[in-house]
């Protein structure tokens, strides 16, 4: 019983993490893939591409935020969805005169 109680005690702390793997596309072609691990509440860079910072955070088991920095601009901009399954996807994207941005990430 002792045990069991422990391990009620213990699992809320247990930080949720999810593998992400994300795609960094410009101009419609892919410049960087990556996969990051990322746990619940926490901001995780993926990419740092010519000065453009993208990271996301898991707000919820399944809600997932990406936010790519521009200091170029200077910008931010976000993306909110869920991803349930390894078909759903979360895409964000930028049109410019001189650039298509595009994040796109799975699980």
């Amino acid at each position: 019983m002792k045990y069991l109680l422990s391990m009620m005690l213990f699992l809320p702390s247990v930080a949720f993490s999810q593998t992400l793997n994300c795609s960094l596309i410009i101009n419609n072609t892919v410049v960087e893939k990556n996969s990051v691990e990322i746990v619940q509440g926490e901001k995780v860079a993926i990419f740092n591409y010519d000065g453009l910072k993208v990271s996301s955070i898991m707000r919820t088991s399944s809600k997932f935020e990406i936010e790519v920095f521009n200091p170029f601009e200077p910008s931010r901009s976000y993306a909110v969805g869920e991803l349930r399954e390894k078909s759903d996807d979360l895409s964000l994207v930028s049109w410019k005169r001189e650039q298509i941005l595009e994040v796109n990430c799975t699980l």
